[in-house]
């Protein structure tokens, strides 16, 4: 596999395209290769994911001049491969090629467009975009000795709460959910109001439903927590993994390094029912974040 390198973008592209099918029939002097698939699935025997990175803050700071740093694109196009032989197919049938992008908001990001074979492979691009915590600042809103969301809130922010308003028994009043208690959070909210739609936060029970779309936010709440998790996006076609400053966060907390993971997904299908885009993003959320300080 060649690894071609040119400012701003890498480039990986396969020897040769591997056709995968099913042959119908044989004849003695073209004997039907029944073990294509067996062989290609075989190809991840011996190897692994990259190792999580050592210093995600060492890693922010460098990506902020060059956000498709070797140190980022190497080891995801490592994943993406990885993921892809899994499926049973060649590493030589899938390409990827990474430049510089922007989103979600205006934070820069490395999009890795990927150009597989198979049909089973189900994500056109991936996103990553970073921010150290020197420049991720908090919020300076302050709520009953919580840090409060940074305001204004985008225009058109519509994440509808987990609470049971309209219950006649335990009526809880409904303020919508938000999750900018950061500016890689304020990105993410900015990427959500865009869109125009309804997003639903998934925590807590009881909540009411105002529409059946794949839209939803699972914010991370501070109390508890050790290592921080990621808070979990799925829109209309995409799902993204983002580590933002978590709610109910004490004034007495640091910033973060945050990041931004999103994967497109075919557009009509649910993005939530995606495999491809759910693992991708939790393998490379899991590089990333594996060794960063508790929380």
């Amino acid at each position: 596999m060649l690894l071609r390198r040119s400012a701003p973008a890498i480039a990986i592209l396969g020897a040769a395209a591997v056709a995968l099918s099913a042959c119908g029939g044989t004849n003695d002097d073209a004997p039907a290769d029944t073990t294509a698939t067996t062989s290609a699935a075989a190809e991840n025997d011996g190897t692994s994911l990259p190792a999580p990175v050592a210093d995600l803050a060492a890693l922010t700071t460098t990506l902020a001049s060059d956000p498709c740093d070797s140190q980022l694109t190497e080891p995801v196009i490592g994943i993406i491969t990885y993921q892809y032989r899994a499926l049973g197919f060649s590493a030589d049938d899938i390409s990827v090629d990474t430049a510089t992008g922007t989103g979600p908001g205006t934070m820069t990001n490395c999009t890795f467009t990927i150009d597989a074979g198979a049909a089973e492979w189900t994500v056109p691009t991936v996103s990553i975009a970073t921010l150290p915590a020197a420049d991720n600042a908090l919020s300076t809103a302050q709520d009953g000795g919580k840090i409060a969301p940074i305001e204004p809130a985008p225009e058109g922010l519509d994440i509808r709460p987990p609470c049971s308003e309209n219950d006649p028994l335990n009526p809880t009043p409904c303020r919508y959910t938000r999750i900018a208690y950061d500016q890689v959070g304020l990105s993410v909210e900015e990427e959500i109001a865009a869109t125009g739609k309804t997003f639903l936060d998934t925590t807590g029970k009881g909540r009411e439903l105002p529409d059946s779309g794949y839209r939803t936010v699972e914010p991370v709440d501070a109390f508890g927590i050790r290592k921080l998790p990621s808070t979990e996006v799925v829109g209309d076609d995409w799902v993204m993994l983002a580590r933002i400053a978590p709610r109910n966060m004490s004034l007495s907390q640091q910033p973060v390094d945050g990041y931004v993971i999103t994967a497109a997904t075919p557009a009509g299908a649910d993005p939530a029912e995606d495999d491809n885009a759910d693992e991708l993003t939790d393998a490379i959320n899991s590089y990333l974040n594996e060794n960063t300080p508790q929380f």
